[in-house]
């Protein structure tokens, strides 16, 4: 009964109140994902939500079962894209973890290089942007992100290590740097 009434209380007008039930439908049922219908809906109106509310709506989303056409993952594209150029780090790792299972499943090669060009950019300006830890687990993600490694050659400057960038950062973006060399690239990198 409890259930029923807080997966009724998802829809509430109040963004407050419908953040709060998801938060307490994920803890009193774990393992618990929003239906798609309600994904849907609350998608649209995610722009209505503060920066700590976003987290906890999109971890609440079952990506595996969002969407069934490639029509609909690029609806959800364009409903989260936005929320890739976002200040908080959390929202951008949200949006990046429910954007992951999205990518694998698209079969048509010219959405695919749609979606990369959209979500590159702003993940590589988080690279170059962001405090150490953040840009080190772009590093390690953006590869898993975007699928194709190779859509980042023209982007290889971005993965120069800075002279005041810690160790681990410095070993990977390296790490990318060498996966995404190529015979254009390499005489640039080299000198």
């Amino acid at each position: 009964l409890l259930s029923l009434h807080l997966e009724e209380t998802v829809e509430d007008f109040d963004e407050g109140v419908a953040a709060i039930a998801i938060v307490a439908l994920t803890q009193t049922r774990p393992g618990y994902k929003i239906k798609q219908h309600l994904s849907m809906k609350l998608l649209k109106r995610l722009n209505d939500f503060s920066d700590w509310q976003v987290p906890l709506i999109l971890s609440g989303i079952d990506a595996e079962t969002l969407c069934n056409t490639e029509t609909e993952v690029m609806e959800v594209l364009n409903l989260i894209d936005g929320f890739l150029d976002d200040c908080s780090p959390s929202v951008v790792l949200h949006v990046v973890n429910l954007l992951q299972p999205l990518v694998a499943s698209l079969q048509s090669s010219e959405m695919s290089h749609q979606f990369i060009d959209r979500v590159t950019n702003p993940l590589l300006f988080r690279i170059r942007h962001s405090s150490p830890e953040i840009a080190y687990w772009y590093c390690m993600e953006i590869p898993k992100i975007i699928g194709d490694i190779s859509v980042l050659n023209r982007h290889y400057k971005t993965f120069f290590p800075a002279y005041y960038d810690p160790a681990y950062l410095k070993a990977e973006k390296l790490r990318v740097l060498t996966t995404i060399v190529n015979k254009k690239s390499v005489s640039k990198i080299v000198d």
